[in-house]
């Protein structure tokens, strides 16, 4: 991929991978692992925890999604709020 595709994607996806992770959600509460998973099986490729997190936390601050985890060291389970 070269840097000009790279620069647009990454743009394209900042602005849309907040919905895309909602609607990830749809079908039922979730993992971070597993949104991953779905958005890279969707065809777009890996999503970095570094990247996924924080708009989980975002998303979770605005009331749209929760999370529950028995473990901080346990992966997060994420449903629609």
């Amino acid at each position: 991929m070269s840097p000009m595709t790279a620069d647009r994607r990454a743009s394209w996806l900042k602005g849309v991978l907040d919905l895309l992770v909602l609607a990830s959600l749809s079908e039922g509460e979730s993992y971070g692992y597993q949104i991953a998973r779905t958005l890279a099986d969707a065809g777009l490729g890996q999503i970095k925890g570094g990247t996924l997190y924080p708009v989980l936390n975002r998303l979770e601050e605005a009331g749209l999604l929760a999370t529950e985890s028995d473990s901080p060291d346990l992966d997060r389970l994420i449903s629609v709020g």
